[in-house]
């Protein structure tokens, strides 16, 4: 009875181990480009193999084919990498399907040609075959893994994962495993891109925090490594103390610099008439005035004309002096000498007047208490004149008929020292002869706005110049003094 019993085991293990090898051949049966041939040699050897007691030998034998089976990318499952290592229980019904509906990745544009189209199996599915063949032996399919279980005697076995999907065969541990093909099936527009690789980052040794830590100024900035990318930072400069330099000249303050405009005689006492019988004392104001419009345009706020209604020269200079101006101005219009004039018809009526005298003259007394500042204003006056083109020229009428001495001969500077209102006012002083009014064309001019315009714009860039040089040195005279040098003492000691 013990023995029936064994040998019905025995029968039923063997059944069991023929069904899974059929439908191992069935499922390479399957595969397109396998040859009949080679089908029924996988079906003879297998059929002998399963009759016979399994060995390590034969387990060896029967993996080799299974490796080294042709494969073409119908008969690989599109899978993860994950899933195609995994082995698969043999109780699921749907594993021991083949993948059949799985479509192959497109081959690439440059081996279309070579790529052998797949063909649709002919023959009916695995799983049919499978159960009619185990309906003929009388074998129920396998309920789960404990239907596997294997008899304590026999060693446990890693199993092969098969490329189709069906059952796996048991291999001995010690048979190593041929270097499996990995093929990836191209990913769908659906699936999500695999993660980029990321990039590989060097390892930062000492030396290369050493070359990139905080080093002093003077050190020079380390090398970036040979094929980097990355632009060395400029090394820190040195703080440099800046270098002793000269103080800058201070500039002029206009609405702290004063100036008095003089205007030249009186309403009484009108001095020189024109060619046409105008007063002096007519285009003296009207050029004050226009002055004095520009230079508080100019922000010279404390300029001011000063006037007088009686003939009193020392009252005049001592009313400007009160002012404390940092520059008097005394506006005139000139003549010449009474032999140097002539009575005739002018425009239909009888006239004094002149002819081959006319320009601008200026004076200065050497009797002055401030004759250097005077000096120099005047100097500037006479360039700016001159600075306005033709439009302005000196006249030396005054050092021919007068005996003037000149000054500055070329800019129309000259020195006329019995003057009571440059020699009296205590403050630089200057008198402008802006033009000679006897003469027909300078009375002409004297007239014309434009005219006028040349010589206050002369007056106010020269006003602006001596404000600058007042200014520079006052700065210079509040500085402080130079350090005391050391004692004989000191020196002899430095000596030693």
């Amino acid at each position: 009875m013990n023995c029936d019993s064994k040998r019905g085991r025995n029968l039923q293990r063997s059944s069991r181990r023929f069904a899974w090898m059929l439908a191992l051949l069935m499922s390479f049966a399957m595969a397109p480009g396998a040859s009949a041939e080679s089908k029924k040699a996988e079906a003879d050897k297998k059929a002998s193999s399963a009759k016979s007691k399994t060995s390590p030998a034969a387990g060896k034998a029967e993996a080799a084919p299974t490796a080294n089976a042709p494969t073409t990318p119908a008969s690989v499952a599109p899978a993860a990498d994950d899933a195609a290592t995994a082995p698969k229980p043999p109780d699921a019904p749907a594993a021991e399907k083949p993948a059949e509906t799985a479509s192959p990745a497109p081959p690439a544009a440059s081996d279309a040609a070579n790529q052998p189209k797949p063909v649709a199996p002919a023959e009916p599915a695995a799983s049919d075959l499978i159960d009619a063949a185990m309906k003929a032996l009388h074998v129920s399919p396998p309920a789960g893994p404990a239907a596997q279980a294997k008899p304590p005697s026999e060693p446990a076995a890693p199993a092969t994962p098969s490329l189709a999907g069906g059952p796996q065969t048991p291999v001995p541990a010690d048979t190593p495993k041929p270097p499996a093909t990995e093929v990836k099936p191209s990913p769908s527009p659906s699936e999500p891109s695999p993660p980029a690789t990321p990039t590989e980052v060097k390892p930062t040794t000492a030396t290369d925090d050493a070359a990139t830590s905080a080093a002093p100024a003077a050190a020079p900035a380390a090398a970036p490594a040979p094929g980097s990318t990355e632009v060395p930072a400029a090394p820190a400069q040195p703080e440099v103390p800046p270098a002793a330099t000269a103080p800058q000249p201070a500039a002029c303050n206009p609405p702290d610099f004063r100036i008095a405009i003089d205007v030249g005689h009186t309403e009484t006492n009108y001095g020189a008439v024109s060619a046409h019988g105008d007063h002096e004392y007519e285009f003296n104001l009207r050029l004050a005035q226009e002055l004095i419009q520009e230079l508080w345009a100019r922000k010279f706020r404390r300029a001011e004309i000063v006037t007088q209604v009686d003939s009193d020269l020392a009252k005049r200079a001592r009313d400007l002096s009160s002012r404390r101006p940092n520059i008097m101005l005394s506006l005139h219009h000139d003549s010449v000498q009474d032999r140097y004039l002539t009575t005739g018809m002018l425009d239909g009526q009888m006239r004094t007047y002149t002819n081959g005298f006319h320009g601008y003259s200026i004076f200065i007394s050497r009797e002055n208490a401030y004759l250097d500042d005077s000096e120099r204003f005047a100097k500037l006056l006479g360039t700016e004149m001159r600075a306005q083109g033709n439009v302005l020229t000196p006249t030396d009428h005054h050092e021919v008929q007068e005996n003037r001495q000149p000054f500055d001969k070329p800019i129309g500077v000259y020195f006329y020292d019995g003057l009571a209102v440059l020699r009296q006012t205590t403050a630089p002083a200057v008198l402008l002869e802006s033009a000679v009014i006897t003469d027909v064309s300078d009375e002409q001019k004297a007239n014309d706005k434009a005219f006028r315009a040349h010589i206050v714009n002369a007056i106010v860039t020269a006003v602006s110049k001596f404000c600058d040089a007042v200014a520079a040195r006052a700065q210079t005279r509040t500085a402080p003094p130079p350090a005391a040098k050391p004692a004989a003492t000191e020196k002899q000691g430095s000596r030693k």
